[in-house]
C-alpha cells in the first residue's frame, strides 16, 4: 500500500460522515455504550488497527496498545470535534488518553484515533 492510498482516506472518512474517525476495539464496541458516550446512534464500519494489540488493564478495562505485528479487529466511527470532546472527556475516566494509528476498512489503509493507556500492569487480553 503506498502513501496515495492514506491520500484518499479522507474522501473515505467524508463517505462515512466524519471529519475524522475512532477505532474501538473494548467497551464501546457495543452500540448502547456508544449512545451513552455520544448522546446518538453513530454507524460502525468493520476495521482492523495494525500493529497494536487489545490489551486489559488493572482494572478489568479494555484498551488497545502498540505491538509490532500484532492487529485488532474492531470498529470504526465516524466523528466530527464536539464528538471527538466528549468521547476524551469520558475515556479519560478511565486513564485512557487518544493516539492515531493506521486502520484497514474495506480495504483501505487510513489513519483513525485509538484510545489507548501507560500503564504498568497491562497484559495482553
Amino acid at each position: 500500500m503506498t502513501l496515495g492510498h492514506l491520500d484518499h482516506a479522507a474522501d473515505r472518512r467524508a463517505r462515512f460522515g466524519g471529519s475524522a474517525m475512532i477505532f474501538m476495539c473494548g467497551s464501546l464496541l457495543e452500540g448502547a455504550r456508544r449512545h451513552d458516550v455520544f448522546g446518538a446512534e453513530l454507524p460502525a464500519f468493520e476495521a482492523k488497527l495494525r500493529n497494536w494489540a487489545r490489551a486489559r488493564g488493572s482494572d478489568g478495562r479494555y484498551f488497545a496498545m502498540p505491538s509490532p505485528g500484532d492487529a485488532v479487529d474492531g470498529v470504526v466511527v465516524p466523528v466530527d470535534p464536539a464528538l471527538i470532546e466528549k468521547a476524551d472527556r469520558t475515556q479519560s475516566l478511565a486513564n485512557l488518553h487518544r493516539a492515531i494509528a493506521i486502520v484497514d476498512v474495506d480495504d483501505v489503509r487510513t489513519w483513525a484515533f485509538v484510545y489507548t493507556r501507560r500503564e504498568d500492569a497491562m497484559r495482553v487480553a
